[in-house]
C-alpha cells in the first residue's frame, strides 16, 4: 500500500493475536484503522481456555465483566501511548511503520536493528 500511495485509500482491520498495548502500537503504526482482540480479551473477563475455547463462570455480574474489559482496554490504551512516547511521538497516531521495527530484545540481536526506545 505504501510503495502504491495508497494507506489512506483502504481501511484495514487487524484480526486475531493483538494481546497488549503494544500489539495495538504496531497495528496503527501500520495504518489499520481498528483491531479484533481475542483471547486476550477473553483471559481479561476471567474465562478460562478449554480445548480450542474459552468457558465464563457464569457467577460473575455483568457489571463486574464490563469493569474488567473496560480496565484492560485503559490498560492497552496506556501501554500503546507509552509505546510511542519510547520512539519518540507525542501522538500514538503519528507513528510509522520504522518506529517499530523491533520491540523485542531477540528480534533486534536477531536482526541488528535497534529496539524501540533504545
Amino acid at each position: 500500500m505504501r510503495a502504491l500511495d495508497r494507506e489512506e485509500h483502504i481501511d484495514l482491520v487487524y484480526f486475531g493475536g493483538l494481546r497488549t498495548g503494544t500489539d495495538v502500537a504496531k497495528i496503527l503504526a501500520i495504518n489499520c484503522r481498528a483491531g479484533v482482540f481475542g483471547a486476550a480479551m477473553a483471559f481479561a473477563l476471567g474465562g478460562d481456555r478449554l480445548g480450542r475455547r474459552f468457558v465464563f463462570d457464569s457467577q460473575n455480574a455483568h457489571a463486574d465483566l464490563g469493569r474488567a474489559g473496560l480496565n484492560w482496554l485503559a490498560a492497552s490504551a496506556q501501554e500503546t501511548a507509552m509505546i510511542a512516547r519510547s520512539v519518540g511521538k507525542t501522538n500514538v497516531h503519528n507513528m510509522e511503520p520504522e518506529d517499530l521495527r523491533c520491540i523485542t530484545l531477540a528480534t533486534a540481536e536477531a536482526i541488528g536493528v535497534p529496539l524501540a526506545a533504545s
